[in-house]
């Protein structure tokens, strides 16, 4: 594990599952500062998904990922795919 065998709450990080509601956390993580990242699939659509996000480009403590690809729409199969945990490890 890359991850040094450590959960991401014993670094305190809180992984959460929100499903539609996480614009409703974006915003409040942007108001309070809090750094967030989001884990996105593209519905075939990478275009729609850079613009549902535009208010959150540029902003420091927030991180939108996807695979802009139109193959990779689904989030589930970037997840599973060995050279995508790399990318998303780098990321954070």
């Amino acid at each position: 594990m890359p991850t040094g065998g450590r959960l991401p709450i014993q670094d305190g990080i809180d992984v959460i599952s929100v499903g539609t509601a996480f614009l409703r956390f974006l915003e409040l993580a942007k108001a309070l500062k809090i750094p967030v990242a989001v884990m996105t699939d593209n519905d075939g659509d990478a275009a729609a998904v850079e613009k549902k996000y535009t208010a959150y480009k540029g902003e420091a403590f927030v991180k939108i990922c996807f695979d802009p690809r139109r193959r990779r729409r689904i989030a589930d199969r970037q997840k599973a795919r060995p050279s995508t945990t790399t990318r998303w490890n780098r990321k954070f």
